[in-house]
């Protein structure tokens, strides 16, 4: 049978259509209220007759749309964004939500953003690496009735905001090359000024006064992500003496400056060694797998979920700031040696 009902279920097993309902909710205290047997039941007939659920009918009776859009300025092909995106959708299907991506530099124009974030297009919004031309936007939504929960620094100015902790993030790697006796760490950083670079600097010069180093500009290197990573090295590779240590603030850049040293006939991590920020899937596909500080996505997808939700339900909540803490991977690129904390370091080797 196509597009089958929850009343022909419930005549074909004999039972109530408010039984069928509780089992084919994916709140658990509706599932509670069935036999386990009995909600087994209901949805093996359900599979067989090919029930759909009626997401619009649903909605009509919620007065909720089921739906929140995952909203970027970025393109998808970062590894960082698809894999974030990837984990808010499982962890919004786990609350019954679908999602909805809305790439916001392609749109048309804000009015197009504007709609697509409308009360009755969808319940709430994520915003992913939201620059400031979209906060007042982000802003309005929420008075409008939109819950928003944006990913990125920042105090929380009309909408709660999520994110890992930067400083943590490049103080962790940064130290981890200490450790290992790597005294002249290069910093390839971001190559814009503003909240991220700052808080990644911090990070970078607690991790020099921990071990009694004094803060050297020379070993700055602002690089954009998509650059060409030869001459990075390059210029990298001037410095006399030369680094024994770099630490990079994103995994491709970071790849790509691998595959330039190991042209430069640099080994890794015997003469220079690695560390980057991220770790994305990529990190694990180079010769020598990539020592990384993951930024935790599941832990920031969660979050992110578990705010939207009680905003949802309760649209006075006032806006929070979440900071997650991020963990080290250890791998080859960073080589062996020294101490670590067990609480916060995870071996891939």
């Amino acid at each position: 049978m196509i597009n089958a009902r929850q009343i022909d279920i419930a005549k074909r097993l004999k039972i109530s259509r408010q039984a069928v309902a509780f089992a084919l909710s994916n709140q658990p205290c509706f599932q509670r209220k069935l036999r386990p047997a009995t909600r087994q039941r209901v949805l093996r007939v359900a599979h067989k007759m090919g029930y759909v659920p009626h997401y619009a009918a649903r909605s009509l009776k919620l007065g909720k749309t089921q739906t929140i859009v995952l909203a970027t300025y970025e393109t998808l092909h970062h590894p960082y964004v698809h894999e974030l995106i990837e984990e808010l959708q499982a962890e919004l299907a786990v609350h019954g939500y679908q999602t909805v991506i809305e790439l916001i530099h392609r749109a048309a124009d804000q009015a197009h953003v504007y709609r697509t974030f409308m009360p009755g297009r969808c319940d709430g919004v994520v915003m992913l690496q939201l620059p400031s031309v979209a906060r007042g936007m982000c802003e309005v939504m929420r008075r409008r009735g939109t819950s928003v929960v944006a990913i990125e620094p920042g105090e929380a100015e009309g909408f709660s905001r999520v994110d890992y902790d930067r400083v943590e993030v490049v103080r962790m790697g940064t130290s981890h090359l200490l450790e290992r006796g790597r005294q002249r760490v290069a910093f390839v950083l971001d190559a814009k000024e503003g909240l991220r670079r700052k808080q990644r600097l911090q990070g970078y010069g607690a991790a020099l006064k921990q071990f009694g180093l004094r803060f050297d500009r020379t070993l700055l290197f602002p690089w954009p992500v998509e650059s060409e990573a030869r001459e990075l090295w390059a210029r990298i590779a001037t410095l006399q003496p030369r680094p024994t240590a770099v630490i990079c603030y994103n995994d491709e850049l970071a790849l790509r400056l691998m595959l330039a040293m190991r042209k430069a006939q640099v080994r890794i991590p015997q003469d220079v060694a690695l560390v980057t920020q991220g770790n994305s899937r990529v990190t694990t596909l180079a010769d020598v797998p990539l020592t990384a500080v993951d930024t935790n996505n599941p832990a920031i997808a969660k979050t992110v979920v578990e705010i939207l939700l009680e905003e949802i339900k309760e649209p006075r909540t006032p806006p929070r700031r979440v900071l997650v803490k991020p963990c080290l991977v250890v791998r080859e690129s960073s080589g062996t040696g020294g101490d670590s904390d067990p609480l916060s370091v995870i071996s891939d080797q």
